[in-house]
Parts: C-alpha cells; sequence; structure tokens
C-alpha cells in the first residue's frame, strides 16, 4: 500500500488542512490557529513523504488498513456498510466482530475521498484531534473557565507530544475515540444542565458511533457520570439524570456483551494487582525502555514523566475550584483503575490516550497556577519600590 499523497491527494488534504483551519478559528485566535493546524499536518506529512518508518505502523493499524481497502475493493461504501444487510455483514466479517467495525468504515471513509493510502486515515486522526480541541476549549469554559484560559488549555492539548505521537505516525483509532469521548462529556455536562431532547440524540448517536469503534468506552463514561452525580452538591435538584445514566449504561452494556471480546476481558481481571497495576498503567512505557516500534513515543514520555507533578497539582486545583471538572477527574481515575485491575495492564499503556486530555489539562493548569504564583513573588535580590516612588526617581533623572 502506497505511504505518500499523490499529485490529487494533495489538493484534497490542502481542502482538509483549509476545513481544519475553519474549524479551530472558533476556539483558537486566527494566527494562532493558522499555526496549530499548519503544525499537526506538517509532521505527519513530512514523515510519510521523507522519514516512513514501518516499524511504526503496528498490527492493528495495518489491520484497519487493510480491512478499509478490502471494503473498498470489494465494491462498498459507507452508505451501503450501514444501509444494505450484505454490506453490514460483510463489514462484520472483515472486522471479525459483531460491533468494532468503527475504524474499518474510518478507514473507508477516507480512503473513498483521498484513496488507498497508509497516510490518508492518520491525517483524518489529525483532524480527529483538531476537532477534540474544540470540544475540550467548550467543556473547560462549562467548568467555568474563562475564554482566553479555554484556549490556552486547548492548545496545550493540540500541541503536547503524546496527542501529536499519537495522531501522527500511525493509522490508530485511538484519536478518534478521543474525539468522540470528548463529544460525549460535553453533551453530558450540556444534559446536567438543562434536560435537552437533542442532547439526548446526540448522546445515542455518539454512544452508538463510540462503541462501534472501541466497543466498552461509552460505559466508563456513563458511570463516571453517574458517580459525579451522586457527589455533586446540585444531586437533589438533578435526580431526574439518575435514570437516564441508568438506562444509558444499561444499553452500553448490552453492546458490549455482543462483542466477542467482552469474555476474554473479564477473564483478564486481577483486582490482587490493582497498587502494582496503577503504577505501572501511570508510568509506562518508561523513556529508556522503548523499544524501536514505539520509538516515537520517546518525546512524550519524558515530557510525561516531568509533567507528573504539575499535573497532581492541577488535578487537585481543579477539584476543589470546579464541581464541574470534577467529572472529568472522576472519569480519568475510574479508567486508571479499572485499567489497573487487567491482567494486561503493562500493554495497556495506549488506552492511557483516549483520557489523557484529563491529564494535559490537569498538567498545564498546574504550570498555569505556578506561573501566576511566581509573577506574584518578587525577584530575588531586587528591592521592592513602589510606583509612586518609581516616579519620583524618574522625576529626578529628567531633572
Amino acid at each position: 500500500m502506497p505511504h505518500t499523497l499523490n499529485q490529487s491527494a494533495w489538493l484534497e488534504a490542502a481542502l482538509l488542512v483549509g476545513f481544519c483551519i475553519f474549524l479551530t478559528r472558533k476556539y483558537l485566535p486566527t494566527a494562532v490557529a493558522v499555526l496549530v493546524v499548519l503544525i499537526r499536518f506538517a509532521i505527519p506529512i513530512a514523515y510519510f513523504q521523507y522519514y516512513f518508518r514501518g516499524a511504526w505502523i503496528g498490527i492493528d493499524a495495518n489491520t484497519y488498513a487493510n480491512g478499509g481497502a478490502k471494503l473498498l475493493t470489494s465494491g462498498y461504501n459507507v452508505f451501503t456498510v450501514l444501509f444494505t444487510a450484505s454490506g453490514f455483514r460483510f463489514a462484520q466479517v472483515v472486522a471479525g466482530d459483531r460491533i468494532k467495525i468503527g475504524p474499518f468504515l474510518w478507514n473507508l471513509l477516507w480512503f473513498s475521498l483521498f484513496g488507498i493510502r497508509i497516510c490518508v486515515p492518520v491525517l483524518a486522526n489529525v483532524a480527529a484531534t483538531l476537532v477534540a480541541g474544540f470540544f475540550l476549549y467548550r467543556i473547560v469554559i462549562l467548568c467555568g473557565g474563562r475564554p482566553f484560559y479555554a484556549k490556552v488549555m486547548a492548545a496545550a492539548m493540540l500541541l503536547h507530544p503524546m496527542m501529536i505521537c499519537y495522531s501522527s505516525f500511525a493509522d490508530l483509532k485511538d484519536s478518534l475515540v478521543l474525539c468522540l469521548l470528548l463529544m460525549m462529556l460535553y453533551y453530558l455536562l450540556l444534559l446536567a444542565r438543562r434536560f435537552s431532547l437533542r442532547s439526548i440524540l446526540w448522546l445515542a448517536v455518539i454512544s452508538l458511533v463510540l462503541t462501534s469503534v472501541r466497543y466498552y468506552a461509552a460505559l466508563p463514561v456513563v458511570v463516571a457520570f453517574g458517580l459525579w452525580l451522586t457527589i455533586s452538591e446540585q444531586k437533589l435538584q438533578k435526580i431526574w439524570l439518575v435514570p437516564v445514566a441508568v438506562v444509558g449504561a444499561a444499553a452500553v452494556a448490552r453492546l458490549i456483551h455482543l462483542s466477542a471480546r467482552s469474555s476474554e476481558v473479564l477473564r483478564d481481571l486481577q483486582p490482587q494487582q490493582i497498587l502494582y497495576g496503577i503504577g505501572h498503567f501511570l508510568l509506562t512505557p518508561r523513556p529508556w525502555e522503548l523499544g524501536r516500534n514505539v520509538g516515537f513515543l520517546y518525546p512524550a514520555m519524558v515530557l510525561h514523566w516531568i509533567g507528573l507533578p504539575f499535573a497532581v497539582l492541577g488535578a487537585v486545583a481543579l477539584w476543589r475550584s470546579s464541581r464541574t471538572a470534577r467529572l472529568l477527574l472522576v472519569y480519568a481515575v475510574e479508567l486508571t483503575i479499572l485499567y489497573a485491575l487487567s491482567a494486561n495492564a503493562l500493554g495497556q499503556y495506549r488506552e492511557r490516550y483516549q483520557f489523557y486530555f484529563v491529564f494535559v489539562w490537569a498538567q498545564a493548569h498546574g504550570v498555569w497556577l505556578l506561573w501566576r504564583l511566581l509573577r506574584k513573588l518578587p525577584l530575588r535580590g531586587r528591592p521592592k519600590v513602589s510606583p509612586a516612588a518609581t516616579h519620583a526617581i524618574a522625576d529626578q533623572v529628567a531633572l
């Protein structure tokens, strides 16, 4: 399968970049939006055009790309797969699962637009992270953040090395999962503020799509929402949301049960290793132990380790300052515990990416707090001079 863009694909890529600039301008200043979008797209394009390394693709990426290509070359498109019985059955055969056909349809969609090339779904993943940035911006606003602060947090997520690494070098589904999760959290927060049939419909569609991409991903969000309601001081005013959360969790659990891997995951649970699993899930892979196949994660993991103290500081501050932000923190803690319970905890670090936006926000918030604190402290060795004294000295010098 070719890994570079041909002449016609360049034009389509330019249109995609233009669309992303238009979208990103909705939550970032124009100059910043253009710079961020160009950086995000320049990295994968330069990699696939000049520095492509097949070892970084991975088994999952190959599976999704080959499956999407097989669907396209067999004469199917997204519409015929979703709305014809034969197309849907064929997609299930290609995916090897009754539920998890989402990544294959994602590849099919972009192969239909750009042609069958390895780099095409990667560019789509970059676009998905830019859409995710929009929803993070809106979530920060809902949590009480001012527009400038929300823009800084969104830009921090888009330019974080972990976000860049996972979306720029391999055709992984994690960026799409990240985008869908942020959309789901956003509409849950809207629903918590005011009942809206529109929000419920959006949540139903997003949950269905998310379950088809990562079959269990929607359930922890619904559970975290229920936990958040129970610890919220406004839970009595929002008591009607509890049955909504229960029904949603039951529906998602039923979809999970239909997946071929549900029993396999249950067998992997090992509660006795919870503390060991949490440590490894949060700290692996260690930067000095990265192998050839995941070498692209080196800068991301270095910053991950450096940023841990800031993330802890920021998480504590967010918990204390915003009841709404607690939903995201509850969700992150819940997923950390769930993955730590797995016997496969050492190989689950990729799953951390789906809620890494919480870590990035906490990390950036911790840096933000430290920066504001340092601005208030006088520089060592510099005498404190009042503004009036400063003007008096200036007048003397002028004379």
